[in-house]
């Protein structure tokens, strides 16, 4: 399962980060503190047509209320009512941008399994399928 919690370990008391100044420091514990903070999602919704529209989020509720109000992406403006059909963590932005475009690459029946089987985490479904492997349309 994708880490939504990814540490940064620095032992202060080695000599190799003593020269590190602060403002260095304050980028360190920013950056901890914002992965810490920000897990991002992968998310499906369907449309009334049927169709299965794929996003990422920080905060799926708020996102699937943007795109009912049509305050979300232009493609499902008009397509409603819209539900929720699947959603689960993605990691941080990077990873959940390359998770949405290994969705976006499968065939309806491959997304349609994807919804059906609900697995609690992406590479339960798919264990070879990691960000950054090539996936082929069947």
């Amino acid at each position: 399962m994708p880490n939504c919690l990814p540490g940064i370990r620095l032992d202060v008391t080695s000599a190799k980060y003593a020269t590190i100044n602060a403002s260095v420091w304050y980028l360190l514990i920013r950056a901890r503190h914002t992965s810490m903070t920000t897990c991002w999602y992968l998310y499906l919704i369907r449309t009334h047509g049927g169709a299965l529209y794929t996003g990422v989020t920080t905060d799926v509720p708020r996102r699937l209320e943007q795109h009912r109000q049509g305050r979300g992406a232009k493609a499902l403006r008009g397509k409603g009512p819209l539900t929720l059909a699947f959603h689960c963590p993605a990691g941080d932005h990077s990873n959940a941008l390359r998770w949405e475009y290994r969705i976006k690459q499968l065939t309806r029946i491959q997304k349609e399994q994807l919804v059906a089987h609900q697995p609690p985490s992406l590479e339960d479904l798919w264990p070879s399928m990691l960000p950054g492997d090539v996936v082929h349309r069947g």
